[in-house]
C-alpha cells in the first residue's frame, strides 16, 4: 500500500521545506541556532535548516512504533501526542541532539540566564527532548517522544483518510511522523529546552470495534 506524502510544508514564503531524517539532524550543521531573543520571561533561540531562517527545521521519524494508550494528551499547554521511539538509531541520534542543546545554552549562558548560574545548574534542569528506555522488575517501556498539535498540524491513516478525532490515536501504530524543532529556550532562571510540534503523523488504519450484540 502506498503511504501518501506529506502535504506541502512551507512558510509564508511559499519556500519548499526541506526535511531531514532524524538520524542525520546535527546541531550546527544541517540545523541552525540563531542568536538569543530576549522575550522577557523567557529567551529563545529560533532553529532554523541551516541558516536560512525562511526554512523551518522538520525532522522525520521513519522506523514506525506505537502511540500508547496515553498518547494524547489534551494538558494544560495545549493538545500533544506521545510516539514510542524503539529505533535505536534514531535514538542515538536524539540523544546526540540533546547534548549538543544543552552545550549551545551552557556556551550562551549569560544570553539565556543573565546572572549567576551555574552550568551544573543548566545542565540538571534542561528538559529532555525524549523520554529514555525504563526498566523494572514488573516491566519495561520504550522511548518516549512527545510534541504539541497545532493547527498546520495534519494526521492521516495509511490510506489517506484525514484524523480529526486525536483521542483515536491512541494504542494505534505510527508508521510516519514529522516534527517541526522551533526553537531552544531558556525560561526562569534555570529551565531550558525544546519548543517542538507536531507538523504531520502517519499512522495505520485502526480495525473497527466489534459490535457486540446481547444474548
Amino acid at each position: 500500500m502506498e503511504i501518501p506524502p506529506p502535504p506541502k510544508l512551507t512558510r509564508q514564503s511559499a519556500m519548499a521545506a526541506t526535511i531531514i531524517p532524524v538520524v542525520d539532524m546535527k546541531l550546527g550543521e544541517n540545523i541552525f541556532a540563531h542568536n538569543v531573543y530576549d522575550a522577557g520571561k523567557t529567551k529563545t533561540a529560533k532553529l532554523s535548516f541551516k541558516s536560512d531562517d525562511r526554512q523551518p527545521v522538520l525532522v522525520q521519524f521513519s522506523a514506525g512504533g506505537k502511540i500508547p494508550a496515553f498518547g494524547y494528551d489534551n494538558g494544560q499547554f495545549g493538545k500533544n501526542v506521545t510516539i514510542h521511539v524503539h529505533d535505536g538509531q534514531e535514538l542515538n541520534s536524539l540523544n546526540q541532539l540533546q547534548t549538543d542543546a544543552i552545550n549551545h545554552v551552557i556556551e550562551n549562558k549569560d544570553k539565556f540566564f543573565p546572572g549567576d548560574v551555574s552550568m551544573e545548574t543548566v545542565f540538571n534542569n534542561h528538559v529532555k527532548l525524549y523520554g529514555e528506555p525504563k526498566s523494572h522488575d514488573f516491566g519495561s517501556w520504550p522511548a518516549t517522544f512527545k510534541a504539541y498539535l497545532k493547527s498546520d498540524t495534519v494526521v492521516v491513516d495509511t490510506q489517506g483518510q484525514r484524523i480529526t478525532d486525536f483521542e483515536t490515536l491512541n494504542r494505534s501504530v505510527w508508521v510516519k511522523a514529522i516534527v517541526e524543532l522551533n526553537s531552544i529556550y531558556g525560561a526562569g532562571k534555570t529551565k531550558s529546552g525544546f519548543s517542538k510540534h507536531w507538523r504531520y503523523i502517519i499512522v495505520e488504519p485502526k480495525a473497527p470495534e466489534p459490535e457486540i450484540i446481547p444474548l
